[in-house]
């Protein structure tokens, strides 16, 4: 057996928990631990449908350089998207129906391989950054509370899809490409 600091994929779902009815019924209140940064070879965090997970993203993630894919949803997740996360190898970031908030960071843009970029459902605010989303393939960013205009050249180059809707951006580019 591999020693735990050699895990390389975690996942967390609340549907797991219903093989065991008497944690299935706990409302836990927990932060995401900050020890999965001592897990050096992490690719993968995924934490689903878990509404007692809250804070921010821990200050250790910045030690997963090999971290690809991370994945949080339907959680009570807060704070700012962490400048950190560029010190990572993510090549997908989805932080959906949680409650991260502030300004998305320009840093995102320097990450080579991000390709996929979804926070849609948090109360994110400000404008989109200038040369974001960098290399991605596919922005979403709906049900946020993002303001300002559109960068006229989204929807130029690579990118497949570009949902924007349901903030308070305005311009002349289409919301939502296909």
């Amino acid at each position: 057996m591999a020693p735990s600091n050699q895990l390389l994929f975690l996942g967390l779902w609340h549907h797991m928990l219903r093989h065991w009815p008497c944690l299935s019924s706990l409302n836990v209140k927990v932060p995401i631990p900050s020890a999965l940064g001592d897990l050096p070879l992490l690719q993968t965090i995924q934490l689903e449908a878990m509404a007692g997970m809250y804070g921010p993203i821990p200050s250790s993630f910045a030690k997963l350089c090999h971290l690809q894919f991370l994945f949080i949803s339907g959680t009570s997740i807060s704070g700012s998207i962490p400048d950190f996360l560029v010190k990572t190898n993510l090549s997908a970031l989805s932080i959906t129906n949680s409650k991260l908030n502030g300004s998305i960071p320009e840093s995102l843009s320097l990450l080579p391989n991000l390709r996929v970029i979804d926070l849609s459902g948090n109360m994110l605010t400000g404008s989109i950054p200038p040369g974001f989303p960098g290399n991605s393939r596919f922005l979403i960013l709906p049900n946020n509370q993002l303001t300002g205009e559109i960068p006229d050249d989204y929807g130029d180059g690579d990118i497949d899809t570009i949902d924007l809707s349901h903030n308070q951006l305005i311009g002349n580019q289409p919301i939502v490409l296909v």
